[in-house]
């Protein structure tokens, strides 16, 4: 995704990283959300 908006959209490197941080973050947190209320984390691994 960074090279993509480095070369194709022609973006300053530190848009095109903060950006791509940014979705990877609201990603996983989405990801997580769904997993929990999925019942599919171990809570005793997740912990430590």
């Amino acid at each position: 995704m960074t090279p993509l908006m480095l070369i194709v959209f022609r973006f300053p490197p530190h848009v095109a990283v903060g950006t791509s941080m940014m979705m990877i973050f609201f990603s996983s947190v989405m990801s997580s959300i769904g997993h929990i209320a999925q019942g599919h984390v171990a809570w005793g691994y997740a912990i430590i």
